[in-house]
């Protein structure tokens, strides 16, 4: 066998690497191959066949690759960490025991190769009890978002009459919604259809007011909505939920969303006012995380013609449409610079509240 009995191998001065001999006892044959048992996931869980010289030769990176964990589409970030075996009693840096081999009084450690214990933290929070983690739901939400993409850009462009693509128009008011309750509390809601709020935004002889484009998605919603979505009524508390689908449309600023929702009583909706271009959750899809300061002129020329009130609202509109992934700041200006906080904070509710007093 290569394996060493003891030997330090570079690493912090104070907590060296050193190889453990016990390797030999987990090592065994698949016909000629010799290989390294190992049960990642406990006791209970199967045999995984590693490399004979798995922890071998100080701080390395010994996982990558390697099942079931490192194996996945979106394996956990220690999968990429260097690590070693280490004498608890020589290191002075952070180190735990094995969960390979539990039986074992065998320990390792991240911190003198210089890296951080990501593994530990994943392990306590159940980590190691599938294979599989966030990679199977990422994959499933991507195939979703494709099939969308797919249905936008297949979608054909009619005329500004919401009714030729079929579009709903029952959402203002809903007459085929359920009892305000009945499923969502406080919402009157109909499960098989969709809202559609057709646009009225696109320049001037743009026949494209989103209601095609919208229609054309719906299909792959409500597919979705099938799929992910218990439709059998337990209670309002119980029942299984995957939340709203939104449909906003760039050109014209037209509204869709799964479910087909009464609309009537939430200020704005059927008159026209609501434009989802504003909110964050389109605005945040469409640019992505960002950094943003607002400078704002409040000198004596801003005081006519409703200038200052313009740059308020525009501000304020700006402000609305940060998510907590943004991080903003507002600068102020007339014959000195003024500035709300020395460093940019992060975009969140309490955070805009407070921004949203400010520009005045």
């Amino acid at each position: 066998m290569r394996l060493a009995s003891a030997f330090a191998v570079a690493a912090f001065a104070q907590c060296p690497c050193v190889e453990w001999s016990g390797l030999n006892d987990y090592l065994e044959y698949r016909g000629q191959e010799e290989v390294l048992a190992i049960r990642p996931q406990g006791r209970g869980g199967p045999v995984y066949d590693y490399d004979p010289n798995y922890g071998v030769g100080g701080c390395k990176i010994h996982d990558a690759g390697k099942p079931p964990f490192c194996t996945q589409r979106f394996p956990p970030a220690w999968c990429a960490k260097e690590w070693c075996y280490i004498d608890p009693t020589k290191c002075d840096q952070i180190y735990v025991r094995s969960k390979f081999f539990m039986k074992e009084e065998l320990f390792f450690s991240y911190g003198t190769c210089g890296k951080a214990n990501t593994f530990h933290k994943w392990y306590v929070e159940g980590g190691a009890e599938t294979k599989e983690s966030l990679g199977p739901l990422i994959t499933l939400v991507e195939g979703y978002v494709k099939s969308n993409k797919v249905a936008a850009e297949t979608a054909p462009i009619t005329s500004h009459h919401a009714e030729n693509c079929g579009a709903s128009s029952s959402a203002c008011p809903c007459n085929e919604c359920s009892p305000v309750g009945r499923y969502w509390p406080g919402k009157r809601v109909n499960f098989e259809d969709i809202t559609m709020l057709a646009g009225d935004k696109s320049p001037a002889g743009n026949p494209d007011d989103g209601t095609c484009l919208g229609r054309g998605v719906s299909t792959t919603y409500l597919n979705m909505a099938s799929n992910e979505y218990d439709l059998e009524y337990v209670s309002p508390d119980t029942h299984p939920r995957i939340g709203y689908q939104y449909f906003g449309h760039q050109a014209s600023g037209a509204y869709g969303q799964w479910p087909l929702t009464d609309l009537s009583t939430t200020p704005g909706m059927c008159t026209g006012d609501y434009d989802p271009r504003f909110r964050p959750w389109y605005a945040s899809i469409a640019t992505g995380a960002k950094d943003v300061v607002l400078v704002l002129d409040k000198s004596g020329s801003m005081g006519t013609a409703g200038r200052i009130a313009l740059a308020r609202k525009a501000a304020l509109a700006a402000i609305d449409t940060l998510s907590d992934y943004d991080w903003v700041g507002i600068v102020l200006f007339n014959d000195r610079v003024m500035a709300y906080g020395d460093y940019l904070i992060p975009a969140t509710v309490a955070n805009k509240a407070l921004y949203q007093q400010q520009p005045r």
